[in-house]
């Protein structure tokens, strides 16, 4: 009994070609709208004016906005960036929270009690004492809000 051997086939020498092509042109990471996009954005971080900005119709802005942030690597693009910005400037977490804090107890001092509740907003989104979901991140804010009445 004779063993007939099978021939494996060979992709077309084309498809070869198509596919060493495809890698050595990288796709650019982000059309230049998309590019403009990511820059105007971080400009005031408003979607929809930055959407207007980059060259999307001002029609349909707000959807183009929202479906670019939504895009993971515009989304990542955006963060780094921010972190670069941060680093550059100094500027952390903290030290927007203390100076909150501080604007808070000097508008009290003054008797400027609606730059107080705007200083207490801001501090009360930071916590997420406003989600919408009502779910609390660490203590709960009515414990927040009875330890800084204490002082």
């Amino acid at each position: 009994m004779a063993v007939k051997k099978v021939k494996r086939s060979k992709p077309p020498a084309k498809h070869k070609k198509a596919v060493k092509k495809k890698i050595a042109k990288k796709k650019p990471k982000f059309t230049p709208k998309q590019a403009r996009f990511i820059d105007e954005y971080l400009v005031d971080l408003n979607a929809t004016q930055a959407g207007i900005r980059a060259g999307y119709s001002k029609k349909t802005a707000n959807e183009q906005g929202a479906r670019l942030l939504a895009k993971v690597g515009i989304k990542a693009e955006i963060k780094k960036r921010m972190a670069e910005v941060a680093e550059a400037t100094g500027i952390t977490v903290k030290s927007v929270i203390e100076s909150i804090v501080g604007t808070q107890g000097r508008a009290r001092v003054a008797g400027k009690f609606s730059a107080e509740l705007k200083a207490a907003e801001l501090l009360g989104k930071h916590v997420g004492a406003f989600e919408k979901d009502n779910r609390q991140q660490g203590e709960t804010f009515a414990e927040a809000l009875h330890e800084a009445m204490k002082k």
